[in-house]
């Protein structure tokens, strides 16, 4: 059995830096990025929100300008995710991941938001994953993993907090547990482990 964690809202808690890093952004072009407007533009990928940021500014901004845009919000979400260290990993978290472990589990990782390994891969947390996908999309990342573990789709379980990524997984022929960010890492251990009881039985 292959257990996927896609880590935000699950293991990692990451979504102050990412409001703190366009909110810095937006302040440096002359807009306001505030609690609203990361509401309205919830769900989308870096590309699509920086392109609705920039629908409030008072100029219009070329392809390259755009793309200094982007590096520079992951240079500030970088920066943000370096000062907190292991406080954007949740509690309980590196206990779930040891029990998995220490049951024959393989583990594998995804990042909904195309951005793989950037946030485990700074953590203690990351050393026990077999995989951490590099892909750009939830689609391909999902196959990256399970091809990497030679695992088949039945095989597989995700773990997200995102509603379109257990979409994606089910239409790939996985399982998915969607819980809801936050969600005690403790009950979110039984129930993996009534789901890894259920699978080898």
């Amino acid at each position: 059995m292959v257990v996927i964690f896609d880590p935000e809202g699950v293991l990692t808690d990451t979504a102050g830096c990412s409001f703190a890093a366009w909110r810095e952004m937006a302040r440096e072009q002359g807009i306001t990025y505030d609690e609203t407007m990361a509401g309205q533009l919830a769900g989308m990928n870096a590309t699509e929100r920086l392109l609705g940021i920039l629908s409030h500014a008072r100029r219009t901004y070329t392809a390259a300008e755009r793309l200094a845009l982007l590096t520079r919000q992951s240079d500030l979400m970088d920066d943000l995710l370096d000062r907190l260290g292991e406080g954007i990993q949740r509690p309980g978290a590196e206990t779930l991941i040891k029990t998995l472990k220490n049951a024959g589990v393989h583990l594998g990782a995804v990042m909904s938001d195309g951005l793989p390994g950037r946030v485990l891969g700074r953590l203690a947390l990351g050393r026990w994953f077999d995989v951490m996908s590099r892909q750009e999309d939830i689609l391909s990342q999902l196959s990256d993993v399970q091809l990497r573990l030679h695992a088949a789709p039945d095989q597989c379980l995700l773990v997200t907090a995102f509603p379109g990524s257990a979409k994606a997984a089910r239409s790939l022929g996985m399982q998915a547990l969607l819980c809801g960010r936050g969600d005690d890492l403790t009950a979110l251990g039984r129930q993996l482990d009534a789901i890894l009881t259920d699978f080898t039985e």
